[in-house]
């Protein structure tokens, strides 16, 4: 199994943030999700660990796709995809709980060089 990752300051210990794979039974795809906390905002936390996190998927669940579910009006959340390489879907995914998500679809294994 597998689930998301507490991302900590490595100094301090601090939380930072929430990384990694999410692929719940209801869900359309695998997932590279990532929850920053106010104070890690704007410090690259996210990107340094959802890209290791996508690539630890890869190489060791054996992935071969990832998506990323964002919001529409989550613009950080929207850079930080397309910075990872993801290109937004024409279709967005309809949760009962999240509602309307965008579908982010990241780079395949074959597409990323390691």
């Amino acid at each position: 199994g597998y689930g998301r990752f507490l991302v900590a300051d490595k100094t301090t210990d601090e939380a930072l943030g929430i990384v990694g794979p999410y692929y719940p039974s209801n869900w359309i795809a695998p997932e590279i999700a990532w929850t920053v906390f106010g104070g890690a905002e704007g410090r690259g936390v996210a990107f340094e660990a959802a890209f290791a996190t996508r690539q630890w998927a890869y190489d060791t669940l054996g992935w071969d796709t990832a998506i990323s579910c964002i919001s529409d009006d989550n613009i950080r959340s929207q850079r930080l995809a397309t910075r990872l390489g993801a290109t937004k879907e024409d279709t967005p995914f309809t949760h009962p709980e999240y509602g309307v998500l965008e579908i982010w679809r990241h780079p395949d294994p074959s597409e990323i060089a390691t």
